[in-house]
Protein backbone atom coordinates (compact mmCIF):
# COMPACT_ATOMS: atom_id res chain seq x y z
CA UNK A 1 0.00 0.00 0.00
CA UNK A 2 1.65 3.70 -0.84
CA UNK A 3 1.55 6.45 1.61
CA UNK A 4 -1.58 7.97 0.62
CA UNK A 5 -3.54 4.49 0.62
CA UNK A 6 -1.96 4.03 4.20
CA UNK A 7 -2.95 7.77 5.17
CA UNK A 8 -6.38 7.36 4.12
CA UNK A 9 -6.35 3.75 6.07
CA UNK A 10 -5.25 5.32 9.22
CA UNK A 11 -7.77 8.37 9.27
CA UNK A 12 -10.35 6.00 8.90
CA UNK A 13 -9.68 4.36 11.31
CA UNK A 14 -9.32 7.39 13.23
CA UNK A 15 -12.83 8.03 12.82
CA UNK A 16 -14.09 4.72 13.47
CA UNK A 17 -12.20 5.27 16.87
CA UNK A 18 -13.20 8.09 17.63
CA UNK A 19 -17.51 7.23 16.87
CA UNK A 20 -16.60 3.74 18.78
CA UNK A 21 -14.96 5.76 21.65
CA UNK A 22 -17.75 7.80 22.26
CA UNK A 23 -20.57 5.71 21.61
CA UNK A 24 -19.06 3.39 24.64
CA UNK A 25 -18.80 5.66 27.08
CA UNK A 26 -21.96 7.85 26.40
CA UNK A 27 -23.95 4.75 26.87
CA UNK A 28 -23.75 4.94 30.20
CA UNK A 29 -25.52 8.68 30.37
CA UNK A 30 -28.02 7.65 27.67
CA UNK A 31 -29.10 4.93 30.04
CA UNK A 32 -30.23 7.83 32.28
CA UNK A 33 -32.10 9.58 29.67
CA UNK A 34 -35.70 9.30 29.81
CA UNK A 35 -36.83 9.73 26.27
CA UNK A 36 -33.41 7.14 24.90
CA UNK A 37 -32.42 4.55 27.70
CA UNK A 38 -34.03 2.18 25.74
CA UNK A 39 -30.93 2.69 23.14
CA UNK A 40 -28.18 2.08 25.81
CA UNK A 41 -27.11 -1.81 25.30
CA UNK A 42 -27.70 -1.48 21.38
CA UNK A 43 -25.04 1.77 21.83
CA UNK A 44 -23.07 -0.16 23.93
CA UNK A 45 -22.74 -2.93 21.60
CA UNK A 46 -22.38 -1.21 18.16
CA UNK A 47 -19.75 1.01 19.61
CA UNK A 48 -18.01 -2.38 21.57
CA UNK A 49 -18.24 -4.16 17.58
CA UNK A 50 -16.57 -0.44 16.17
CA UNK A 51 -13.96 -0.58 18.51
CA UNK A 52 -12.78 -4.20 18.47
CA UNK A 53 -13.34 -4.36 14.22
CA UNK A 54 -12.54 -0.80 13.13
CA UNK A 55 -8.94 -0.43 14.91
CA UNK A 56 -7.92 -3.82 12.98
CA UNK A 57 -6.94 -6.05 15.87
CA UNK A 58 -5.93 -9.54 14.31
CA UNK A 59 -2.24 -10.04 16.87
CA UNK A 60 -2.52 -10.93 20.38
CA UNK A 61 -1.69 -7.62 22.49
CA UNK A 62 1.95 -7.95 23.85
CA UNK A 63 1.42 -6.56 27.40
CA UNK A 64 -2.02 -8.14 27.96
CA UNK A 65 -0.32 -11.07 30.43
CA UNK A 66 1.17 -8.10 32.43
CA UNK A 67 -2.40 -5.90 32.44
CA UNK A 68 -4.16 -9.70 33.67
CA UNK A 69 -1.67 -9.96 36.34
CA UNK A 70 -2.03 -6.99 38.61
CA UNK A 71 -3.84 -7.19 41.66
CA UNK A 72 -7.11 -4.84 40.49
CA UNK A 73 -7.59 -7.02 37.28
CA UNK A 74 -7.08 -10.17 39.43
CA UNK A 75 -9.80 -8.77 41.44
CA UNK A 76 -12.26 -7.62 38.91
CA UNK A 77 -11.68 -11.30 36.97
CA UNK A 78 -12.72 -12.94 39.92
CA UNK A 79 -15.60 -10.86 39.89
CA UNK A 80 -16.26 -11.89 37.00
CA UNK A 81 -15.95 -16.22 37.71
CA UNK A 82 -18.47 -15.11 40.71
CA UNK A 83 -21.17 -14.08 38.34
CA UNK A 84 -20.81 -17.25 36.39
CA UNK A 85 -21.20 -19.32 39.97
CA UNK A 86 -24.02 -17.58 40.52
CA UNK A 87 -25.33 -18.37 37.03
CA UNK A 88 -25.00 -22.14 37.65
CA UNK A 89 -26.79 -22.00 40.92
CA UNK A 90 -29.69 -20.16 39.58
CA UNK A 91 -29.75 -20.58 35.86
CA UNK A 92 -30.81 -16.99 34.80
CA UNK A 93 -29.86 -16.23 31.34
CA UNK A 94 -29.57 -12.36 32.47
CA UNK A 95 -27.07 -12.97 35.45
CA UNK A 96 -25.02 -15.18 31.91
CA UNK A 97 -25.24 -11.94 29.75
CA UNK A 98 -24.37 -9.62 32.76
CA UNK A 99 -21.37 -11.48 32.89
CA UNK A 100 -19.74 -11.82 30.04
CA UNK A 101 -20.89 -8.16 29.33
CA UNK A 102 -18.57 -7.08 31.99
CA UNK A 103 -15.42 -8.90 30.76
CA UNK A 104 -16.46 -7.75 27.33
CA UNK A 105 -16.16 -4.31 28.68
CA UNK A 106 -12.75 -4.71 30.74
CA UNK A 107 -11.50 -5.82 27.70
CA UNK A 108 -11.78 -3.10 25.34
CA UNK A 109 -10.92 -1.12 28.16
CA UNK A 110 -7.77 -2.61 28.61
CA UNK A 111 -6.73 -4.27 25.22
CA UNK A 112 -8.41 -2.75 22.67
CA UNK A 113 -8.44 0.95 23.47
CA UNK A 114 -4.60 0.64 24.34
CA UNK A 115 -3.68 -1.21 21.56
CA UNK A 116 -4.96 1.74 19.44
CA UNK A 117 -3.06 3.90 20.75
CA UNK A 118 0.12 1.89 20.61
CA UNK A 119 -0.47 1.68 16.88
CA UNK A 120 -0.68 5.85 16.64
CA UNK A 121 -4.59 5.73 16.15
CA UNK A 122 -5.05 8.20 18.86
CA UNK A 123 -3.33 9.48 22.01
CA UNK A 124 -4.66 10.05 25.81
CA UNK A 125 -4.83 13.74 25.04
CA UNK A 126 -7.64 13.02 22.28
CA UNK A 127 -9.41 10.51 24.24
CA UNK A 128 -10.01 12.95 27.29
CA UNK A 129 -11.19 15.49 25.33
CA UNK A 130 -13.52 12.96 23.84
CA UNK A 131 -14.47 11.38 27.50
CA UNK A 132 -15.37 15.32 28.19
CA UNK A 133 -17.19 16.29 25.11
CA UNK A 134 -19.93 14.41 25.13
CA UNK A 135 -20.75 14.65 28.97
CA UNK A 136 -20.44 18.47 28.18
CA UNK A 137 -22.59 18.49 25.24
CA UNK A 138 -25.42 16.51 27.00
CA UNK A 139 -25.21 18.74 30.12
CA UNK A 140 -25.18 22.05 28.54
CA UNK A 141 -28.12 20.95 25.98
CA UNK A 142 -30.57 19.78 28.83
CA UNK A 143 -30.06 23.29 30.57
CA UNK A 144 -30.47 25.04 27.34
CA UNK A 145 -33.58 23.27 26.34
CA UNK A 146 -35.26 22.51 29.66
CA UNK A 147 -36.76 24.95 32.04
CA UNK A 148 -34.14 25.37 35.16
CA UNK A 149 -35.36 25.04 38.19
CA UNK A 150 -33.63 24.78 41.53
CA UNK A 151 -35.28 21.97 43.11
CA UNK A 152 -34.79 19.01 41.61
CA UNK A 153 -33.83 19.77 37.82
CA UNK A 154 -33.73 16.83 35.78
CA UNK A 155 -33.75 17.78 32.62
CA UNK A 156 -33.90 15.57 29.97
CA UNK A 157 -32.55 12.79 32.64
CA UNK A 158 -35.52 10.23 33.94
CA UNK A 159 -34.46 12.25 37.77
CA UNK A 160 -32.65 14.54 39.76
CA UNK A 161 -30.02 12.27 40.94
CA UNK A 162 -29.34 11.03 37.24
CA UNK A 163 -28.67 14.79 36.59
CA UNK A 164 -26.45 15.18 39.51
CA UNK A 165 -24.80 12.16 38.89
CA UNK A 166 -23.71 13.59 35.30
CA UNK A 167 -22.58 16.34 36.59
CA UNK A 168 -20.69 14.37 39.16
CA UNK A 169 -19.14 12.35 36.89
CA UNK A 170 -18.08 15.12 34.32
CA UNK A 171 -16.16 17.20 37.63
CA UNK A 172 -14.14 13.80 37.73
CA UNK A 173 -13.16 13.76 34.01
CA UNK A 174 -12.39 17.83 34.33
CA UNK A 175 -10.48 17.94 37.23
CA UNK A 176 -7.69 15.40 36.27
CA UNK A 177 -6.45 17.27 33.72
CA UNK A 178 -7.20 20.82 35.05
CA UNK A 179 -4.70 19.73 37.74
CA UNK A 180 -2.11 17.99 35.69
CA UNK A 181 -2.02 21.25 32.86
CA UNK A 182 -1.80 23.83 36.24
CA UNK A 183 0.81 21.83 37.89
CA UNK A 184 3.21 21.21 34.83
CA UNK A 185 1.88 24.13 32.56
CA UNK A 186 4.08 25.50 29.52
CA UNK A 187 3.72 28.26 27.18
CA UNK A 188 0.41 28.20 25.20
CA UNK A 189 -1.36 26.29 27.80
CA UNK A 190 -3.65 29.09 28.73
CA UNK A 191 -6.43 27.86 26.84
CA UNK A 192 -6.51 24.85 27.93
CA UNK A 193 -6.63 25.50 31.61
CA UNK A 194 -9.95 27.84 30.54
CA UNK A 195 -11.53 25.16 29.11
CA UNK A 196 -11.11 23.21 31.57
CA UNK A 197 -12.00 25.76 34.42
CA UNK A 198 -15.31 26.41 32.36
CA UNK A 199 -16.20 22.25 31.91
CA UNK A 200 -15.84 21.88 36.03
CA UNK A 201 -18.20 25.35 36.66
CA UNK A 202 -20.29 23.97 34.23
CA UNK A 203 -20.60 20.07 36.20
CA UNK A 204 -20.44 21.91 39.47
CA UNK A 205 -23.67 24.15 38.52
CA UNK A 206 -25.55 21.14 37.30
CA UNK A 207 -24.93 19.29 40.06
CA UNK A 208 -26.22 22.05 42.62
CA UNK A 209 -29.16 22.93 40.85
CA UNK A 210 -29.81 18.99 40.78
CA UNK A 211 -30.00 19.25 44.67
CA UNK A 212 -29.25 16.00 44.53
CA UNK A 213 -27.03 14.99 48.16
CA UNK A 214 -25.12 12.08 46.93
CA UNK A 215 -23.56 14.01 44.22
CA UNK A 216 -22.74 17.10 45.93
CA UNK A 217 -20.85 15.43 48.58
CA UNK A 218 -18.88 13.51 45.85
CA UNK A 219 -18.35 16.53 44.00
CA UNK A 220 -17.11 18.53 47.26
CA UNK A 221 -14.47 15.33 47.87
CA UNK A 222 -13.34 15.59 44.50
CA UNK A 223 -12.92 19.49 44.87
CA UNK A 224 -11.06 19.38 48.80
CA UNK A 225 -8.89 16.53 47.21
CA UNK A 226 -7.90 18.48 44.17
CA UNK A 227 -6.86 21.51 46.54
CA UNK A 228 -4.84 18.90 48.72
CA UNK A 229 -3.38 17.32 45.59
CA UNK A 230 -2.36 20.96 44.64
CA UNK A 231 -1.22 22.07 47.65
CA UNK A 232 1.32 18.32 47.84
CA UNK A 233 2.68 18.59 44.69
CA UNK A 234 3.70 22.55 44.77
CA UNK A 235 6.97 23.52 46.84
CA UNK A 236 7.27 26.81 44.62
CA UNK A 237 6.46 29.23 47.09
CA UNK A 238 4.91 31.94 44.51
CA UNK A 239 2.36 29.13 43.55
CA UNK A 240 1.36 28.57 46.60
CA UNK A 241 0.82 32.47 47.31
CA UNK A 242 -1.06 32.00 44.02
CA UNK A 243 -3.60 29.45 45.01
CA UNK A 244 -3.94 31.15 48.64
CA UNK A 245 -5.22 34.36 46.39
CA UNK A 246 -7.37 32.09 44.29
CA UNK A 247 -9.11 30.62 47.38
CA UNK A 248 -9.86 34.35 49.32
CA UNK A 249 -10.80 35.43 45.43
CA UNK A 250 -13.41 32.53 45.75
CA UNK A 251 -14.87 33.39 49.14
CA UNK A 252 -14.98 36.63 48.39
CA UNK A 253 -17.16 36.09 45.43
CA UNK A 254 -19.01 33.07 46.97
CA UNK A 255 -20.07 35.54 49.95
CA UNK A 256 -21.71 37.87 47.29
CA UNK A 257 -23.04 34.65 45.51
CA UNK A 258 -24.31 33.58 48.63
CA UNK A 259 -26.45 37.51 49.03
CA UNK A 260 -28.00 36.95 45.64
CA UNK A 261 -31.66 35.40 45.84
CA UNK A 262 -31.25 32.52 43.35
CA UNK A 263 -28.28 31.34 45.04
CA UNK A 264 -30.23 32.22 48.46
CA UNK A 265 -32.97 29.41 47.56
CA UNK A 266 -30.85 26.66 46.08
CA UNK A 267 -29.06 26.74 49.51
CA UNK A 268 -32.20 26.51 51.33
CA UNK A 269 -33.44 23.25 48.87
CA UNK A 270 -29.90 22.11 49.48
CA UNK A 271 -30.41 22.70 53.35
CA UNK A 272 -33.34 21.28 53.44
CA UNK A 273 -32.58 17.71 51.93
CA UNK A 274 -29.91 16.98 53.75
CA UNK A 275 -31.32 18.28 57.14
CA UNK A 276 -35.17 18.48 57.46
CA UNK A 277 -36.03 15.31 54.87
CA UNK A 278 -32.83 13.19 55.18
CA UNK A 279 -35.09 10.81 57.41
CA UNK A 280 -38.13 10.54 55.33
CA UNK A 281 -36.07 10.23 51.90
CA UNK A 282 -33.74 7.57 53.52
CA UNK A 283 -35.72 5.23 55.04
CA UNK A 284 -36.52 4.07 51.21
CA UNK A 285 -33.36 3.01 50.95
CA UNK A 286 -33.08 1.67 54.35
CA UNK A 287 -35.53 -0.77 54.15
CA UNK A 288 -34.38 -2.37 50.87
CA UNK A 289 -30.79 -2.30 52.20
CA UNK A 290 -32.59 -4.23 55.45
CA UNK A 291 -34.44 -6.95 52.89
CA UNK A 292 -30.61 -7.59 51.03
CA UNK A 293 -29.25 -8.40 54.83
CA UNK A 294 -32.40 -10.58 55.75
CA UNK A 295 -31.82 -12.63 52.75
CA UNK A 296 -27.95 -13.21 52.37
CA UNK A 297 -26.79 -15.79 50.46
CA UNK A 298 -23.42 -17.00 49.20
CA UNK A 299 -24.41 -16.93 45.60
CA UNK A 300 -27.20 -13.78 45.77
CA UNK A 301 -30.77 -14.40 45.05
CA UNK A 302 -30.69 -13.82 41.33
CA UNK A 303 -31.15 -10.85 38.76
CA UNK A 304 -34.91 -11.77 38.73
CA UNK A 305 -35.50 -11.73 42.32
CA UNK A 306 -33.09 -8.74 43.07
CA UNK A 307 -34.52 -5.34 44.30
CA UNK A 308 -33.18 -1.83 43.66
CA UNK A 309 -30.85 -1.24 46.67
CA UNK A 310 -29.73 2.09 45.38
CA UNK A 311 -26.13 1.30 46.11
CA UNK A 312 -23.88 -0.70 43.58
CA UNK A 313 -21.67 -2.56 46.42
CA UNK A 314 -25.19 -4.17 48.52
CA UNK A 315 -26.89 -4.53 44.38
CA UNK A 316 -23.58 -7.08 43.55
CA UNK A 317 -24.20 -8.65 47.31
CA UNK A 318 -27.95 -9.24 46.62
CA UNK A 319 -27.68 -10.44 43.18
CA UNK A 320 -24.48 -12.47 43.13
CA UNK A 321 -23.44 -13.24 46.48
CA UNK A 322 -20.61 -13.24 49.35
CA UNK A 323 -18.20 -14.08 46.55
CA UNK A 324 -18.64 -11.15 44.06
CA UNK A 325 -19.15 -8.68 46.61
CA UNK A 326 -15.93 -9.80 48.03
CA UNK A 327 -13.82 -9.88 44.98
CA UNK A 328 -15.54 -6.31 44.30
CA UNK A 329 -14.46 -4.59 46.70
CA UNK A 330 -10.79 -5.94 46.55
CA UNK A 331 -11.17 -4.36 42.87
CA UNK A 332 -12.38 -1.31 44.22
CA UNK A 333 -9.63 -1.17 47.45
CA UNK A 334 -6.37 -2.19 44.85
CA UNK A 335 -7.16 0.42 42.33
CA UNK A 336 -7.65 3.13 44.67
CA UNK A 337 -4.60 2.42 46.19
CA UNK A 338 -2.80 2.19 42.94
CA UNK A 339 -4.87 5.31 41.99
CA UNK A 340 -3.02 6.97 44.67
CA UNK A 341 0.02 5.58 44.36
CA UNK A 342 0.62 7.44 40.20
CA UNK A 343 -1.12 10.53 41.71
CA UNK A 344 1.64 11.09 44.22
CA UNK A 345 4.15 9.58 41.75
CA UNK A 346 6.74 11.43 39.65
CA UNK A 347 5.48 10.61 36.81
CA UNK A 348 4.61 13.41 34.00
CA UNK A 349 1.87 11.40 32.03
CA UNK A 350 -1.17 13.36 31.06
CA UNK A 351 -4.04 11.35 32.75
CA UNK A 352 -1.79 10.31 35.92
CA UNK A 353 -4.73 12.03 38.11
CA UNK A 354 -7.32 10.78 36.35
CA UNK A 355 -7.68 7.22 38.14
CA UNK A 356 -7.98 8.56 41.64
CA UNK A 357 -10.88 11.28 40.96
CA UNK A 358 -12.82 8.54 38.77
CA UNK A 359 -12.46 5.95 41.64
CA UNK A 360 -13.20 8.20 44.24
CA UNK A 361 -16.13 9.68 41.95
CA UNK A 362 -17.53 6.05 41.46
CA UNK A 363 -16.82 4.63 45.19
CA UNK A 364 -18.97 8.19 46.90
CA UNK A 365 -21.59 7.49 44.09
CA UNK A 366 -22.16 3.98 44.69
CA UNK A 367 -23.14 4.51 48.19
CA UNK A 368 -26.29 5.62 47.58
CA UNK A 369 -27.04 5.23 43.55
CA UNK A 370 -26.31 1.90 41.70
CA UNK A 371 -23.60 2.74 38.94
CA UNK A 372 -23.94 -0.62 36.92
CA UNK A 373 -22.96 0.45 33.54
CA UNK A 374 -22.68 4.06 34.17
CA UNK A 375 -20.41 6.20 32.53
CA UNK A 376 -18.05 6.32 35.51
CA UNK A 377 -17.95 3.03 36.37
CA UNK A 378 -16.97 2.28 32.44
CA UNK A 379 -14.02 5.33 33.15
CA UNK A 380 -13.09 3.23 36.19
CA UNK A 381 -12.21 0.34 33.89
CA UNK A 382 -10.89 2.67 31.42
CA UNK A 383 -8.56 4.31 34.30
CA UNK A 384 -7.40 0.47 34.85
CA UNK A 385 -5.10 0.41 31.89
CA UNK A 386 -4.33 3.89 32.61
CA UNK A 387 -3.05 2.74 36.43
CA UNK A 388 -0.99 0.04 34.14
CA UNK A 389 0.43 2.02 31.69
CA UNK A 390 2.03 4.58 34.28
CA UNK A 391 3.19 1.94 36.09
CA UNK A 392 4.99 1.02 33.41
CA UNK A 393 5.78 4.06 32.63
CA UNK A 394 7.62 4.72 36.51
CA UNK A 395 8.63 0.95 36.78
CA UNK A 396 8.56 -0.65 40.03
CA UNK A 397 11.89 1.58 41.90
CA UNK A 398 11.70 4.63 40.11
CA UNK A 399 12.95 4.21 36.88
CA UNK A 400 11.69 5.10 33.44
CA UNK A 401 11.02 1.86 31.32
CA UNK A 402 8.98 3.25 28.53
CA UNK A 403 8.37 6.69 27.55
CA UNK A 404 5.09 8.54 26.34
CA UNK A 405 5.66 10.17 22.63
CA UNK A 406 4.48 13.14 21.08
CA UNK A 407 1.53 11.82 19.95
CA UNK A 408 0.72 9.92 23.56
CA UNK A 409 1.23 6.83 23.21
CA UNK A 410 4.29 4.73 24.92
CA UNK A 411 6.91 3.03 22.99
CA UNK A 412 9.72 0.38 24.68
Amino acid sequence: MNIKGKSLSLNLKKLLYCCGFIGFFASGTICEMTDYQQFQKPILIFSIIILILGVGIVKKHSGINGIIRTSYNLSYILFFISMLCSFIVHFETGILINAFGVILIWWVTNWTMPYARSKGIYSLEREWFLLAFFQSLILGYTIITSGVTINRFQGIFYNSNATGGAGATLCAIAIPYFLFVYLNRKRGDTTKLIFSVIVIVLSVFVTLISTSRTSILTVAGMLVLMFLLMIKEINNKKRLLRIALIVVMAIIVLFFMLRSQYVESILEVIIEKFVARKGNEFAGRQNRWDIVFDRLSFFGNGEESAIGTHNTFLGFLDEYGYSAIISWALYIVFSLYNSLRIAFSKSTNQMKYLPLFSFVCFFLLSMFEGMMLKTIMLICLYSGNIIYLIKKEIGEKGKIKVYINKRGYYET
